[in-house]
């Protein structure tokens, strides 16, 4: 796997005006997890956005993901 944890998620970056135009979606921030995950075939691993594994709290996550047909990616959400 070309990826692998821990790596930093996302972030968003402060701007002095929101963008405008056709391009750009807006969608509220819900207080939650952060969470990367790591799938390589049967290897399932949540990060947490400090860098900390997450899927002792949430196995059914890691049971459906490891379902997926896809056998390898990194999601961040």
């Amino acid at each position: 796997m070309l990826l692998k944890p821990p790596l930093p998620p996302m972030e968003a970056r402060s701007v002095e005006e929101i963008p405008t135009g056709d391009g750009w979606q807006y969608e509220p921030k819900w207080d939650g997890f952060r969470c990367l995950v790591f799938r390589d075939r049967d290897n399932v691993y949540l990060q947490s956005k400090n860098g900390q594994p997450l899927a002792h709290y949430f196995p059914d996550i890691v049971g459906n993901l490891a379902k997926l047909a896809q056998q390898q990616f990194v999601l961040d959400g």
